[in-house]
């Protein structure tokens, strides 16, 4: 299989040697095909790998939006660059949705391009690392259906939202629908409501978890931040915490003006995250860190019963020391009334978890240095009696 990291497409060759020129390497480096219709054969019909195409300022719109889409389908690992010497206005949006990565404007400068072609040749990279990550770790995953047609007012609408609705209905599984007409946009008008989340959120889908995962990571953990707002002003708290099925809990001093506050029953981001490795790779930016790490979101809320407040601190101490309840005296009324407990029902959490070794480039595996993980693990060390313990 070849590899050809960059091929230039379109008339004339001359824009080969000025796109190794702005790469700063020999021409000969750079791969050269005429047409839109050569680069789509050399993809499929040959064992070149390209990480990006980059279309000469000659490759008319409609053809480079076309390469884009059939790329996508093709070859979802090679990146495109398309180069303009003159004003493109309209052009982003169409490009973006093509899934070109980048427009460069030629006459800019070739710094311009080269940075272009650098940002799509790591992504091309990070996405075939990533690939082949997945294959070796296979995992249950949600599905994309892409709904696209090459003019407007053909009904993608109306079918997307009923597709949407069908799947959710017979598969029982949350559905998310993202409306990628970046202009005109209204797929929320077919369900009668307003937007509730944003693109951002649909993409850290992909960083969720199952709750299983999710409960573990928790579990694991004895301290957490709790993070809120007083007045406009963002605080964040660290405090011991337990969990009870899909409930937080957490305490401290009744005086406390984060507690009083949350009393109110406020929105709350509570974290919790565990470091497990140092990444050490053959070069400084893909340093890393093995780590497992949640996010909860919920709404604080007062425990006001003293007994369900007695039954919680009873709960927590249970968790860390089994049994022991049993041996101590019970909790005092004037301790309960000094302490408050607030909890908080898990209205949305995601995780994060790394759990592997460094991701190199295949240029710098030859670097002399050395690379891969050192564990830290965090351990129970043995116990120191106090001074007054009877025998």
């Amino acid at each position: 299989m070849i590899q050809q990291q960059v091929i230039a497409v379109g008339t004339p060759q001359s824009f080969r040697t000025a796109l190794a020129r702005s790469l700063e390497v020999e021409p000969d480096e750079v791969g050269w095909v005429q047409s839109v219709t050569a680069a789509e054969e050399i993809l499929v019909e040959t064992d070149t790998v390209a990480h990006v195409l980059v279309l000469s300022p000659e490759v008319k719109e409609p053809d480079a939006l076309g390469l884009a889409e059939f790329v996508g389908r093709a070859a979802p690992m090679t990146a495109i660059v398309m180069v303009r010497d003159k004003a493109w206005n309209g052009l982003l949006p169409a490009a973006m949705r093509a899934g070109i990565r980048d427009v460069v404007d030629l006459t800019q400068g070739s710094e311009e391009l080269r940075d272009a072609v650098e940002r799509a040749i790591l992504w091309a990279e990070n996405v075939s690392q990533l690939r082949g990550q997945l294959a070796a770790k296979p995992k249950q995953r949600g599905t994309v259906i892409s709904v696209f047609a090459s003019k407007g007012g053909v009904g993608k609408t109306f079918l997307t939202t009923n597709l949407a609705a069908a799947l959710a209905d017979i598969s029982k599984q949350d559905t998310a629908v993202a409306d990628l007409d970046v202009d005109m946009g209204d797929v929320f008008s077919y369900f009668g409501r307003e937007p509730t989340k944003a693109m951002y959120d649909l993409i850290s889908l992909g960083e969720g978890a199952d709750r299983e995962t999710v409960f573990a990571i928790l579990d694991a953990a004895l301290l957490c931040h709790v993070g809120y707002v007083i007045d406009g002003r963002p605080y964040v708290t660290p405090t011991l915490f337990w969990r009870d099925g899909e409930r937080l809990y957490w305490h401290g001093s009744s005086a406390s003006r984060m507690l009083r506050t949350q009393r109110a029953g406020i929105p709350v981001c509570l974290t919790v995250s565990h470091v497990d490795g140092l990444v050490l790779a053959r070069s400084a930016f893909r340093h890393s860190l093995n780590y497992r790490a949640v996010m909860a979101f919920g709404t604080a809320a007062i425990v006001e019963d003293e007994g369900a407040k007695e039954a919680g601190f009873n709960a927590f101490i249970e968790r860390l020391y089994p049994g022991r309840t049993g041996l101590m005296r019970s909790i005092l009324p004037q301790e309960l009334k000094a302490t408050s407990l607030l909890s908080m029902v898990i209205e949305e959490a995601s995780a994060k978890i790394r759990d592997d070794g460094p991701l190199d480039l295949e240029a710098d595996y030859a670097a002399p240095c050395w690379a891969g993980v050192i564990p830290i693990a965090q351990r129970v060390g043995a116990a120191m009696p106090d001074a007054r313990v009877t025998p």
